[in-house]
């Protein structure tokens, strides 16, 4: 259950840090003064952030991958989420860092 897109800036999506040990951040809430309220395939609250660009943000620090986003080059920035439990995305099956290389980045 990923999905890639490319927002344009300002994206207006808030995001808030993972609960427990796994790090990583979510969406809270899609804002209507972004071009991620026009998205074709609604993002939804607790989509997980998995990659800005190229870059695996998966597990990262709030901080961190917030910066990621601010970041990127260029006037719109391709994030890749997941949709479904945290346990499958940080879980003893998550797939590992080539997988992500390989099939999403």
């Amino acid at each position: 259950n990923y999905r890639a897109r490319e927002f344009p800036k300002p994206m207006g999506i808030a995001f808030v840090e993972n609960e427990g040990e796994c790090g990583g951040v979510c969406i809270d809430e899609v804002l209507d003064s972004g071009s991620a309220s026009s998205a074709e395939t609604p993002l939804q609250q607790s989509d997980q952030l998995v990659a800005v660009g190229s870059t695996l943000v998966l597990g990262w620090e709030f901080d961190a991958a917030i910066e990621a986003i601010k970041s990127s080059e260029g006037s719109s920035t391709k994030l890749v989420f997941f949709r479904g439990p945290t346990a499958f995305l940080y879980g003893p099956t998550k797939p590992d860092a080539e997988w992500y290389s390989a099939n999403l980045l």
